[in-house]
């Protein structure tokens, strides 16, 4: 299992390094801040 998980992450990371502009995009995860203070 170790080994076909390390072959998949091997593989995106291929096809990421191909194209990042198709993988590096921003977004907000989350839409306001938590205040955790108050």
């Amino acid at each position: 299992l170790e080994d076909d998980v390390a072959l998949m992450n091997k593989v995106i990371e291929n096809l990421v390094k191909t194209k990042p502009e198709q993988y590096l995009w921003n977004y907000k995860r989350f839409k306001s801040e938590i205040n955790y203070q108050s």
